[in-house]
């Protein structure tokens, strides 16, 4: 049990040291959430035959530019459009993201949980327009509705009740493309 639990605690310590980072881009666009595997404050595992059922929300507003790593505040404190000189002020984007989940896992026996996450989101896309002439009207574009449903499966790889001291979860899962991603809206 030490070696698997030593060998575990290195391998999260390898993960978190890693120097390599990549950014996704400009704007966060995939909406990723958690399962809790969480049966309880004292319980992190689910017997056979139990339930468990919670909901997550997440907010995430975007309005920094960036053109690799360099920040272009310009873009948003100007307010965008084009000013009285007929100067392009930015187009001073703004991103507002909601995403509420519902989440149900289920003990299929003390060391399999099978876990489902269904998100429904509503987000919001606007900005000044940029045109000839002087123009400072905000627009905005939004989209509602289901979003990609998750399913996977976890696997205790110690069984949890002759073990108390620690344990390695592995899981695997699928994400389904159910959400629509060419919704479109008329700029208000």
């Amino acid at each position: 049990m030490k070696n698997i639990y030593f060998s575990g605690m290195l391998l999260i310590a390898f993960l978190i040291s890693s120097e390599i980072v990549s950014a996704q881009g400009c704007v966060a666009v995939r909406q990723m959430g958690g399962i809790n595997p969480m049966l309880g404050s004292s319980s992190y595992n689910l017997q056979k035959g139990q339930f468990q059922v919670g909901t997550s929300y997440r907010y995430f507003h975007s309005w920094r530019h960036f053109v690799g790593k360099e920040e272009q505040p310009e873009r948003q404190t100007t307010g965008g459009g084009h000013g009285p000189d007929g100067k392009d002020r930015g187009n001073a984007v703004n991103i507002y993201s909601h995403a509420l989940d519902f989440n149900v896992s289920y003990g299929l026996s003390n060391r399999i949980q099978l876990n489902a996450s269904i998100p429904f989101v509503h987000n919001e896309r606007s900005q000044v327009l940029r045109s000839t002439v002087i123009d400072t009207t905000r627009y905005s574009v939004f989209a509602k509705g289901l979003g990609d449903v998750r399913l996977g499966i976890n696997y205790w790889i110690i069984d949890p009740d002759r073990e108390h001291r620690g344990n390695i979860m592995i899981g695997a899962g699928v994400k389904l493309a159910i959400g629509k991603h060419d919704v479109m809206d008329d700029a208000l």
